[in-house]
């Protein structure tokens, strides 16, 4: 079973790409800020689900230390954000995600066919 770990600080959007993932038969790990996070890496998660705006640190800053770590590097990030905004999408892409998604033009499904393309699951 393939483990996302999904960031995300706004509750009602957490839990819904949750159910979705789960539906899907993902595990999943949920994390609300940087702590949870770092805590959510420990378990290896295949792909990263990260918000830009988060509680304490930033999604961004996040990014730049998952990508710094030589255990965690490797695992995929795609962000998701309210910004549609072209240069924190080249600056994301930059730090290492893979991609870049705005939550109002995204629903929980397209963002799981999103993932699973990147897994290679579609």
């Amino acid at each position: 079973m393939k483990k996302i770990l999904i960031v995300e600080d706004e509750q009602s959007l957490l839990k819904l790409l949750s159910i979705t993932f789960k539906t899907d038969g993902y595990e999943v790990i949920q994390a609300i800020n940087a702590d949870e996070v770092y805590k959510g890496l420990e378990q290896n998660p295949d792909i990263i689900l990260l918000d830009i705006l988060l509680p304490g640190e930033n999604g961004i800053v996040i990014l730049e230390k998952i990508k710094k770590n030589s255990k965690t590097k490797h695992i995929p990030v795609i962000m998701l954000t309210n910004f549609n905004e072209p240069e924190r999408f080249a600056k994301a892409k930059k730090k290492g995600a893979i991609d870049y998604l705005v939550k109002s033009s995204n629903d929980p499904t397209t963002v799981l066919h999103k993932v699973k393309k990147y897994l290679g699951d579609s």
